[in-house]
């Protein structure tokens, strides 16, 4: 919508983050003109947008094509940032975000760093309690059969050794381009391997990789690669804040969301699932909008 779209990139523009913004929309035919002027709006200031799933960068050697077609949208992403990610230098961070549900109350650069010494990779679970691999086979079949399929056990051999761990999100990771290019072209090379292309097969494949090859098989020892908990690091995914063991903690401060810890949250992921903060950042783009219009 274009409200969750206007939040998103004005956000993070008022937060101070100057670098680049890469976009990928549904084709303009399926998005309402007030959207697509505002787009064409923000593509003139910073901001790369594609549209559907054909995608064709041209910049200096690079020169690629892709066609998407009958492939679940989400999937495609991969392969879009991957081939975005090569511009860049090996140590440059970069964020992949779903752009739908995110707000940035501070810049998530700012004191993050890495160097060609010690890469960095981030990625970001949800909490036990609010979404996990028991809930998925009760609640979510679909997903639920990606995972199986992806991780090519049987039920059974799931659980008995999975059942207590916690699920890995895959619209939210941070890494320096080199590691992050890795992980991205992982996810590809197992969607196209396993011919998993149903929805929930990101979510498998994100996790595949964390359980099967980060912890199984460890990474280069110059790289170090973290998987935050919920609440914690850069990107918070909110949907737990419901749960008892908050129930005491002062989640707004000055009208800011924190993570468990105190420290405010730098990008705030699925802020639709909480009442207060819809609510909250409604008026915040409200505000947005009118410094934009002045």
């Amino acid at each position: 919508s274009f409200a969750e779209l206007a939040l998103f990139l004005l956000s993070a523009r008022k937060s101070g983050f100057e670098g680049d913004i890469v976009l990928q929309t549904p084709k303009k035919t399926e998005l309402d003109a007030k959207v697509i002027d505002f787009l064409k709006y923000q593509s003139e200031r910073g901001v790369v947008w594609y549209e559907g799933e054909d995608i064709q960068i041209k910049e200096g050697q690079y020169d690629y094509k892709l066609k998407k077609a009958g492939i679940f949208s989400d999937l495609a992403i991969y392969e879009t940032f991957l081939i975005w990610s090569t511009q860049y230098s090996e140590v440059s961070y970069i964020m992949i975000i779903d752009g739908e549900s995110s707000y940035f109350q501070t810049n998530p650069f700012v004191n993050i760093t890495g160097d060609c010494d010690t890469l960095n990779m981030h990625f970001y679970m949800e909490h036990y309690i609010s979404k996990n691999f028991r809930f998925l086979e009760i609640d979510d079949n679909e997903m639920w059969l990606a995972m199986l399929k992806i991780f090519g056990m049987s039920e059974g051999e799931f659980f008995e050794k999975y059942e207590d761990n916690f699920l890995l999100i895959p619209t939210a990771m941070v890494g320096q381009q080199v590691v992050l290019g890795k992980y991205l072209k992982s996810i590809a090379n197992l969607l196209k391997e396993t011919k998993c292309y149903q929805r929930g097969c990101d979510w498998a494949a994100i996790n595949y990789i964390w359980y099967e090859e980060v912890l199984e098989v460890g990474s280069p020892i110059s790289v170090h690669i973290t998987a935050h908990d919920q609440g914690q690091h850069l990107i918070n995914s909110n949907v737990a804040t419901s749960l008892s063991f908050l129930e005491n903690k002062d989640l707004f401060k000055s009208d800011m969301f924190m993570n468990w810890d105190g420290i405010i949250s730098p990008v705030v992921l699925n802020f639709d699932a909480q009442v207060a903060l819809r609510d909250l950042f409604k008026n915040r783009l409200q505000s947005l909008l009118q410094e934009l219009n002045n």
